[in-house]
């Protein structure tokens, strides 16, 4: 199976038993999960290049286990960069990262990480570095 076909073979029924509030990622993640969530929630999409996002808002609605995957294929997405990795791979060292971040930790948690990595991207864009 060539690694495009295999990001197509879940269907819209597995994306629908992701346990949107787990504590771990415990599925096989597909670009099509991030697309489609992506397209769900599309307004979370433009408002990464604010100052005024708010990750915890982000991570209520999008679901605290897919705000991580969301937010790096939102990045990569914006910065035309997504063609040039492969996305189950991609997907999957995000799955490693956010399953391994102890959500008990107030501050150096899941949420801090996408926090920083999206003010990085603003400041990079705002600034003409990106």
């Amino acid at each position: 199976m060539k690694s495009s076909d295999r990001h197509h073979s879940h269907n819209t029924n597995e994306f629908q038993k992701v346990r949107i509030n787990s504590d771990r990622i415990d599925f096989d993640l597909s670009i099509d999960h991030i697309d489609k969530l992506i397209l769900k929630h599309e307004d979370f999409y433009f408002k990464v290049n604010s100052f005024d996002f708010n990750i915890f808002d982000f991570s209520k609605t999008v679901g605290r286990n897919m705000q991580m995957p969301f937010m790096a294929t939102t990045l990569l997405k914006q910065n035309n960069l997504l063609q040039s990795v492969d996305h189950h791979k991609f997907l999957q060292f995000f799955v490693q990262i956010y399953n391994k971040y102890k959500r008990s930790v107030e501050y150096h948690n899941d949420l801090h990480g996408s926090d920083v990595a999206q003010h990085v991207h603003l400041i990079l864009k705002t600034q003409g570095l990106m």
